[in-house]
């Protein structure tokens, strides 16, 4: 069993009613989100490139539910997947600014779901402005760490 699946399946066995995951996922050297409702057994999928979700996620998620039924013995059904169109990015080496920026806005927006659902208000791009503030507050954050180490 793959233990990304075992270690996923725990967190979404343990979510309340309501609550949400977003799950980071790099793969081939990119960065992409997925933000599980477990309710709803949905996966919306954010890719700053616009692409598919791979089948290396997908096979993933079908892995988290046959974890979860085998745990709980839960009659756990496959997560249906909705791709959420959002920012794009403009070059090929922002992508991690463009997740960590979508986390922020999901994050601080008052009907999260709301918003994620209506394709992120329709935000087409970031701005420089909008990446150079989300690089300032990582690095803000990162030696914040360091100094405390």
């Amino acid at each position: 069993m793959d233990n990304r699946a075992e270690i996923i399946s725990e967190c979404i066995n343990n979510t309340v009613m309501g609550q949400t995951w977003l799950m980071p996922y790099h793969f081939l050297r990119h960065w992409m989100l997925v933000i599980i409702d477990s309710d709803d057994h949905t996966c919306y999928y954010l890719d700053p490139l616009r692409k598919s979700p791979p089948n290396d996620l997908k096979n993933l998620m079908n892995n988290v539910s046959s974890h979860i039924k085998r745990k709980t013995g839960r009659n756990e059904k496959n997560y249906k997947w909705k791709i959420v169109n959002f920012s794009r990015q403009t070059s090929s080496v922002e992508c991690g600014f463009y997740i960590i920026r979508m986390m922020k806005d999901y994050c601080l927006n008052e009907t999260p779901m709301r918003w994620l659902t209506s394709n992120c208000g329709g935000k087409n791009t970031n701005t420089l402005g909008e990446i150079n503030e989300t690089r300032n507050e990582w690095a803000a954050k990162l030696l914040e760490r360091m100094s405390h180490s």
